[in-house]
């Protein structure tokens, strides 16, 4: 599509959501690991000099809220510290509050990390979204047809069938692990700190998997989160202000801080 249809584009499709379906066959599924060691079964990468271990950085982290049932998409910088365990830094969003709410019922929450999908898919995952609203449903409307879904191995939840690679498993109630430092999106390492841990319990993965990763401040790990945050804002500003007719978050504030709105002046003030 045009450049200038984008950002309408993307709020329609949050409008307009589409309601994934669920498949029985999965390619991501191909491959299946219970006795897991991450770094022997996947080319998880060390990203920067100082980095504090080998990262995760593109997959897909699905988890349920543990009374609704209604599942998050979302994305997280996860470091590998185990042979079946990895620190993740939950931002106080929609998964943290899933986890709270688990923790506080003394049980771990059951996520997926998903690894080669769409690119609909990451979009969708980026979006500013209410609370038990699915990003997979938006992820539908930007393709034009229901996302396909298929259960995991070790979870009674879904995940993309068309994937590279799925990792199964639990962020642990009650335990917290130092994670960090890792090379950021503004090019500044994020610090060092205890933060929430998965346990693994189960790899699954296409017979030949390709490994998707984003390098941390690069141009794709700017413009997937830009995109999203830009159709987000211009929704908002234009429920208020009539004359708003588009905005930009610059490459100068690495598409996060920096916000530029155009509007349709009538009046000197």
């Amino acid at each position: 599509m045009p450049t200038e249809d984008l950002l309408a584009r993307f709020q329609q499709a949050v409008r307009q959501p589409l309601p994934w379906i669920e498949v029985k066959d999965a390619a991501a599924q191909e491959v299946v690991h219970r006795d897991v060691d991450l770094l022997k079964l996947l080319p998880i990468p060390k990203h920067n000099e100082h980095d504090s271990g080998p990262y995760i950085t593109a997959a897909l982290l699905i988890a349920r809220n543990p009374k609704t049932g209604v599942q998050n998409v979302s994305i997280h910088r996860c470091q590998v510290s185990g042979l079946d365990r990895i620190g993740v830094l939950l931002l106080p969003r929609h998964t943290h509050h899933y986890f709270r709410m688990a923790e506080e019922a003394g049980e771990a929450l059951e996520i997926a990390l998903v690894i080669g999908v769409h690119p609909a898919c990451i979009l969708a995952s980026q979006a500013i979204a209410a609370v038990d609203e699915d990003e997979m449903e938006i992820a539908g409307a930007l393709m034009g047809a229901p996302v396909e879904m298929v259960k995991c191995k070790t979870t009674g939840f879904a995940c993309r069938p068309t994937a590279e690679i799925v990792i199964e498993g639990r962020i642990l109630p009650g335990v917290r692990e130092p994670e960090g430092p890792f090379g950021e999106f503004p090019q500044y390492y994020g610090p060092r700190a205890d933060r929430e841990v998965i346990h693994v319990d189960a790899v699954t993965h296409r017979s030949n998997a390709i490994f998707h990763t984003i390098v941390g401040g690069g141009m794709e790990h700017l413009v997937l989160g830009e995109i999203p945050r830009e159709a987000t804002l211009l929704e908002h500003l234009q429920r208020s202000f009539p004359s708003v007719q588009d905005v930009r978050l610059t490459r100068g504030g690495t598409c996060r801080y920096h916000l530029v709105v155009k509007i349709d002046k009538r009046s000197k003030r």
